[in-house]
């Protein structure tokens, strides 16, 4: 695994987001508290086939940065090569 700074236009949500529908409210506090402190938790993402990367873990951390505007996100790189090992990280 590999940890940087990576554009947000360069992050995809993941197609297989096990919490696709999230409560605005829980939105807003999200958005709050990444105002307030700064990302704490890395988003874990895996190369797509271009020069961009899937959102592992992570979509509603990457929703509410994109809403505020942030440019990067903190992200750690991992070797999940199929929708299978996608999905295992997801729900972790």
């Amino acid at each position: 695994m590999k940890s940087q700074e990576i554009p947000l236009s360069k992050l995809t949500p993941s197609s297989s987001n096990p919490r696709s529908n999230v409560a605005p409210g829980f939105l807003n506090q999200l958005k709050s508290s990444i105002q307030t402190v700064g990302q704490t938790t890395p988003l874990l993402v895996r190369s797509a086939d271009d020069d961009t990367f899937t959102v592992v873990d992570g979509n509603t951390r990457l929703n509410a940065m994109i809403e505020l505007g942030i440019e990067q996100a903190h992200c750690v790189i991992v070797n999940g090569e199929t929708d299978i090992d996608e999905r295992e990280f997801a729900v972790v």
